[in-house]
């Protein structure tokens, strides 16, 4: 319970209890669906009420200003301190420490715009009879991508920093264990849909992941929280495309 409340904690607002031992750390990743699969039902939920009082674009928006507030932003962070290093340093010094600086730069601030307002179209052109679903598949698979990052990439910063954190006491079990819940969750909601989207995410992933290392060495905490957001946007392109099948 202790390690689920340690992926809670450091991946969502929610205030829970949790002892950040090292080996808990680690172990959390394999509970990081689990908790994208908590921030869909509360996004359903939220769906499910609102609609009832409310238009469908003031909806849509209400909904990504609640995923914002539901995970503090956390990953938007990190998507715009990696564009902001990657945009900004032409060597993989320059990019590292453009990426520990608190401020946000051009690059970044664009990011975040694009990232929120594509989230808040595609919300609006999913097909009515999916979107209860896809509220809570999205999160959950983005934060299952997250979990393959942390798990088969290493750190440039080495141990220091939240990827080092994270990658040191994991296993390939963990990512068997985040793999199993996904699919268990994910295949009932999605019925064929799965295969595409599964494999527009891991396509992306897998190109995340190198350009991240052939740029920086490695992915760093910020550049995992790039992932959860870029996956997210896939999930939903994807499932608006299919919306036709």
């Amino acid at each position: 319970m202790n390690v689920l409340l340690t992926a809670v904690s450091f991946l969502t607002a929610v205030p829970v209890r949790a002892r950040l031992a090292e080996a808990d750390i680690g172990k959390s990743v394999r509970y990081f669906p689990v908790v994208g699969l908590l921030i869909g039902v509360g996004l359903a939920g939220l769906d499910v009420v609102l609609t009832r009082v409310l238009p469908g674009p003031v909806v849509n928006l209400l909904l990504v200003l609640a995923l914002v507030l539901l995970t503090n932003g956390f990953h938007l962070d990190g998507l715009a301190d990696t564009v902001d290093g990657l945009g900004g340093g032409e060597t993989q010094e320059e990019a590292l420490r453009i990426m520990k600086d608190s401020g946000i730069g051009a690059f970044g601030a664009a990011a975040l715009f694009f990232d929120l307002i594509l989230k808040y179209l595609l919300l609006g052109y999913l097909p009515a009879g999916i979107k209860l679903a896809s509220l809570l598949v999205f999160p959950l698979i983005s934060r299952w991508a997250m979990s393959v990052t942390l798990i088969t990439q290493k750190s440039p910063r080495g141990k220091s920093g939240l990827a080092g954190w994270y990658r040191g006491p994991t296993t390939y079990v963990d990512l068997l264990i985040s793999t199993i819940f996904m699919l268990v969750v994910t295949t009932p909601l999605m019925g064929f849909r799965v295969i595409p989207v599964l494999v527009a995410v891991v396509s992306a992933a897998l190109i995340l992941a190198f350009y991240m290392k052939s740029r920086l060495g490695g992915m760093t905490g910020d550049n995992h929280g790039a992932v959860n957001e870029v996956v997210e946007l896939v999930v939903l392109f994807t499932l608006v495309m299919l919306k036709n099948v």
